[in-house]
């Protein structure tokens, strides 16, 4: 078992986890394993027999434009069984950056309530952190606080940049490792506890006044709508209005989580010489929910307010009045853009320098059934981009036999576009003469970026 005297006691682990579960992970050094000699159980070797494996996952690039490293640990329930009423087992994992910085987390499990029939199951812990490319050492360890036996293993990570990266510098202030913490809706869609922001700045040959809208209205824009209905919209491609019995393969929170994801990262845009103004729109409910203007001394986005937002705009809240006047769902939509880029060419900078204006759009596609509206007419001098962002179906949903009954060998099987709402906001926006971006995925998003990054800095 080795020497116990350097194992913190069982009571003041205990201690310590329960303040670290109220307070969340910690970002750098975790409390609840200050004690705990990792480096002399690396010399020394294992102590302790244990069943459990560790698997270092492949890192991949989020929604949050951050790479993220997973590490899955997984411990027999047997080995749970054999140690029932032991207090807990510890299993942690730290991270050492080239810097020689030390990041740690950790998960309890406790074994006073084990039952019999863990032990036919596996127990797995998936501790995640966002990183940013380089060199790094992993360390995972499994500990019984009730005997002090545990067993510790070493091994070397590399992170690699996205191949072909467009944004190379975005990384640039970012900490290496940031530990994702568990949080509750809406936060696990913001992530507000990471401190990090990444560097997308817009060198532009004058002030750039840079408004960011976003609809994060549902596809049909109707709180009863799923994102995939059944049976699917009407529109023009091959199912019409068949009713197939699928029930939706895309959850509100997955939408709305790439939403904010996006929302997120294109708020870290500096423009030179300009601001950026962001506006959260409910199309469905012809509301502003949230506005914010980030100035060069107020880079960040007001966590606290978009909360109360997001839950005044919840789609599951009935607002009986919006679903009375949906039909004014797409004046109210393109009246908020028109608006937009008139206002984004007010002066900023010098009392001289009058502001280019650049409009971004971030929505995903919705269809306005039922709608009435006028056509908007052109603003001079404004440039508008539209990022339709599209929520993927899991590759196992298009293929559903219940889609693909009755096609044969030369006919391609049903595709992302056949199956997701029709996007009435393209034909509003079209007068408006708009850069329009179809995204899927974080990749493309970082392609995307790039490019109104460069065009930004031409206006």
């Amino acid at each position: 078992m080795g020497d116990n005297e350097d194992v913190l006691p069982l009571r003041v682990v205990l201690t310590l986890v329960l303040l670290l579960m109220a307070a969340g992970s910690a970002q750098s050094l975790d409390p609840a394993l200050a004690k705990i000699p990792l480096e002399r159980w690396l010399q020394e070797g294992d102590a302790g027999k244990f069943r459990w494996s560790v698997r270092v996952l492949p890192t991949e690039l989020t929604a949050h434009q951050r790479l993220r490293t997973k590490v899955e640990i997984q411990v027999d329930g047997a080995e749970l069984v054999s140690r029932r009423g032991h207090g807990q087992l510890l299993l942690l994992m730290q991270l050492e950056d080239s810097d020689h910085r030390v990041y740690q987390t950790h998960q309890p499990f406790p074994l006073d309530e084990v039952k019999d029939e863990a032990s036919r199951s596996f127990f797995n812990y998936t501790p995640m952190a966002f990183v940013t490319p380089g060199e790094y050492q992993l360390v995972c360890g499994i500990l019984d606080t009730q005997t002090g036996e545990h067993a510790v293993l070493q091994r070397a990570v590399h992170v690699n940049a996205p191949k072909n990266d467009a944004l190379p510098n975005s990384w640039n202030g970012l900490p290496a490792v940031e530990m994702m913490q568990e949080a509750k809706p809406p936060d696990d869609l913001l992530l507000p506890y990471l401190k990090g922001r990444l560097h997308l700045s817009a060198e532009t040959r004058r002030p750039v006044q840079v408004e960011l809208v976003v609809n994060m209205a549902g596809g049909g824009g109707d709180p009863h709508r799923p994102l995939v209905p059944s049976p699917f919209p009407s529109n023009g491609g091959p199912l019409g209005r068949r009713d197939f019995p699928i029930e939706p393969t895309v959850s509100e929170a997955q939408r709305l989580g790439n939403l904010l994801a996006a929302m997120k990262v294109l708020s870290a845009m500096e423009p030179s010489g300009g601001n950026l103004h962001v506006t959260l729109l409910d199309v469905a409910k012809r509301k502003a929910v949230f506005t914010q203007e980030l100035a060069p001394k107020n880079k960040t986005l007001d966590w606290p307010g978009l909360r109360v937002a997001l839950d005044a705009a919840d789609p599951n809240k009935i607002d009986v009045g919006a679903l009375a006047g949906r039909e004014k769902n797409g004046q109210f939509f393109i009246e908020q853009v028109r608006g937009k880029m008139a206002a984004a060419g007010s002066k900023v900078g010098s009392a001289n320098d009058a502001a280019a204006r650049a409009v971004i759009v971030l929505s995903s596609p919705m269809t306005l059934e039922g709608d009435k509206h006028t056509a908007p007419e052109a603003v001079a001098g404004g440039k508008l981009f539209y990022i339709r962002y599209h929520t993927p179906l899991p590759p196992a949903a298009l293929a559903l036999p219940e889609l693909n009954r009755g096609r044969n060998g030369r006919t391609p099987p049903f595709t992302q576009a056949d199956l997701e709402p029709f996007d009435s906001l393209l034909p509003l926006l079209k007068p408006l003469q708009p850069r329009v971006y179809d995204v899927s995925t974080p990749e493309q998003f970082r392609k995307v970026l790039a490019s109104l990054l460069e065009e930004i800095g031409r206006l």
